[in-house]
């Protein structure tokens, strides 16, 4: 089972479009924001959080990804190759290296627990014995639902 991980990474803005975990694509290095952004993404082994903007914000949900190549296209632009690796949600931002936005990252674990399983983690880690302790805790209080829903008269009020 996946664990829940909080990095600090940099923010790479974008103005169109999003990536998806598994995609490769290459994008242009277009403004000052992104140049910091790739390399403060050196400092954290070449990983970047992907972040659609909004407007004056950004998306609460972003991509992991991961910067495979920096060069130049043909027609002299800079340009990176990255690979989505995983959807994250993001934190609370700080200024950081280079003076780009780095924000704290949360992968989606937690909501995929929940909708998968029902139950809601609120704690880290999010280790198999915790998530296991929690099954077990939320099957015991759905059994003690059903007994007292079977044992109780009909007719009778609740308690």
């Amino acid at each position: 089972m996946a664990q829940l991980d909080t990095q600090i990474l940099p923010l790479l803005p974008l103005t169109s479009g999003v990536v998806l975990p598994g995609m490769v694509v290459t994008l242009t290095i277009e403004s000052d924001e992104a140049r910091r952004a790739i390399a403060a993404s050196e400092s954290s082994d070449g990983e970047l959080l992907l972040v659609p903007r909004i407007g004056n914000r950004y998306a609460k949900i972003g991509t992991v990804a991961k910067v495979e190549d920096v060069g130049r296209l043909p027609s002299g632009l800079e340009a990176l190759v990255i690979r989505g690796m995983v959807r994250a949600v993001v934190g609370t931002g700080v200024a950081g290296t280079g003076e780009t936005a780095t924000f704290g990252v949360s992968p989606a674990i937690a909501n995929a627990i929940h909708d998968a399983l029902g139950i809601r983690c609120d704690r880290l880690p999010f280790s198999p014995p915790a998530v296991l302790a929690l099954l077990r805790a939320g099957d015991a209080r759905a059994a003690w639902q059903r007994a007292r829903d079977v044992l109780k008269p009909v007719g009778a009020r609740p308690c």
